[in-house]
């Protein structure tokens, strides 16, 4: 029977974390509004193999991290902290509070490791459902039970009505009940058995050392660019083999039987085909896999209808597609698809947001969408949503405060774009804010004759 503690205040946490301090391992999970590097951490899970949970409600208590002693916990060198996907919590934790998760058993990342030594090189990122029903099917089904009573319903939330779920407070019962059972999925089962094959096999340092590769990526530009490098040429070299092996000039991506043909096909860019002259029958096969992809988006969004629930995913493939293809039916395909991905989205948005809802709270594939497709008249436009509206204005805001901020550190060249924006933001029915913020820096340009 799992038991738990919700954390509030600094002397609960120095006692909570001084007695986690103790154990060998405890399992980490976290939740958020859009939980990224800007989206906030709300609350930190931690659980115990005596399965005692302990929620740390951060957002309440911030100070938590630094005088609570839960900074101190992430970071040790003695406690071994199990997560499942640990990539988007780590950079959460670092640009948010200054903490660089450390000695870290990512139960995605080693399922990957022990892939890769099986002689797969493209291993796929499983789910936490899917990682449970691998090494311990008892905590699978009780994932799927749990699923089945609040998980769905929470996720509805989440995407459809309530984009700041993660921000209410006082914590519901669904919430807690939500937050305690994915945390406890993680040990102690799942843990020691991938621990015990990775120490078998010897890969135990190497996972570790790329989990910390893979946290470190989101604020370390080195640590980024040496992943991409990386995984550009393990994709060179499974598809120069794949050329000289294939005689046939005709066949299709669905007759490839390879998986690590197949998801080099799926990862390589357009672009990069070209520059790195691969024979013209993998072009072939990139646009196949293009095409089947976009199919297949194109036939949930017509079996779900406006239940679709958008995602950085979704459109982030969409975004590329258009972007990087150069055959006219795949964008015009592609384009079709943005169009109602963006319109289910702005409904989504109408319903999950209200007309305070800060930037933070907003996922990027969302603002991409309303600075893309939303053209207001003015501040005060009546013909779109007002919640929209807000949000459209606000994002535009932090968008041109991002610009200011980076052209002050480092100069860039204004293209003529930027400048013509800066003089609509002069003369237009535009937030106060926006106008003088604009009129200031584009008079700063004209000082420094960036512009004319």
């Amino acid at each position: 029977m799992t038991s738990y503690k919700v954390i509030e205040d600094i002397s609960s946490c120095q006692r909570a974390t001084t007695k986690l301090e103790q154990e060998e391992f405890i399992a980490v999970d976290s939740e958020g509004v859009n939980l990224s590097k800007t989206g906030p951490l709300t609350l930190v899970q931690i659980g115990t193999a005596q399965n005692r949970v302990y929620l740390f409600d951060v957002m309440q208590e911030p100070r938590m991290f630094e005088d609570g002693g839960l900074k101190r916990l992430l970071e040790s060198d003695s406690v071994i902290k199990v997560l499942h996907s640990a990539k988007n919590d780590g950079e959460a934790l670092h640009e948010q509070h200054g903490v660089s998760l450390h000695n870290v058993h990512d139960t995605q990342v080693a399922f990957m490791e022990l892939s890769r030594a099986a002689g797969l090189r493209f291993p796929p990122r499983l789910r936490l459902e899917e990682i449970c029903d691998l090494y311990c099917p008892e905590k699978a089904a009780m994932l799927k039970k749990h699923k089945d009573i609040d998980k769905d319903s929470v996720q509805t939330k989440l995407r459809k009505l309530d984009g700041e779920y993660w921000a209410r407070r006082p914590l519901t019962p669904e919430m807690i009940h939500y937050a305690v059972h994915d945390v406890m999925a993680l040990i102690p089962e799942v843990f020691i058995a991938q621990k015990l094959l990775l120490e078998n096999q010897g890969l135990l340092e190497s996972s570790r050392a790329r989990v910390e590769q893979e946290i470190r990526s989101t604020w370390e530009p080195e640590a980024r660019a040496q992943h991409v490098v990386e995984e550009k040429e393990l994709i060179r070299i499974t598809l120069e083999d794949f050329a000289r092996q294939t005689t046939s000039s005709t066949l299709t991506f669905q007759q490839i039987t390879d998986q690590n043909v197949r998801s080099a096909v799926g990862l390589v860019r357009m672009p990069d085909i070209d520059r790195m002259e691969f024979p013209q029958f993998t072009r072939e096969l990139k646009l196949q896999q293009v095409k089947t992809k976009l199919d297949d988006v194109e036939g949930e969004i017509e079996q779900k209808g406006d239940t679709f629930q958008p995602n950085s995913g979704v459109c982030g493939f969409l975004w590329s597609v258009v972007n990087t293809s150069s055959t006219p039916a795949i964008i015009k395909q592609a384009k079709g698809l943005q169009a109602t991905v963006a319109r289910i989205t702005l409904d989504d948005m109408k319903n999950k947001y209200t007309i305070t809802t800060p930037p933070a709270h907003v996922a990027e594939y969302e603002k991409r969408i309303i600075s893309h497709n939303l053209r207001p008249s003015g501040e005060h436009d009546p013909g779109v949503h007002p919640v929209l509206l807000r949000l459209f204005w606000k994002i535009r805001q932090e968008e041109l405060e991002a610009s200011i901020a980076q052209y002050r550190k480092k100069p860039f060249a204004i293209s003529e774009g930027f400048a013509h924006l800066l003089g609509y933001y002069t003369v237009s029915d535009v937030p106060t804010a926006i106008k003088s913020q604009g009129t200031e820096f584009l008079q700063y340009l004209r000082n420094a004759h960036d512009v004319t």
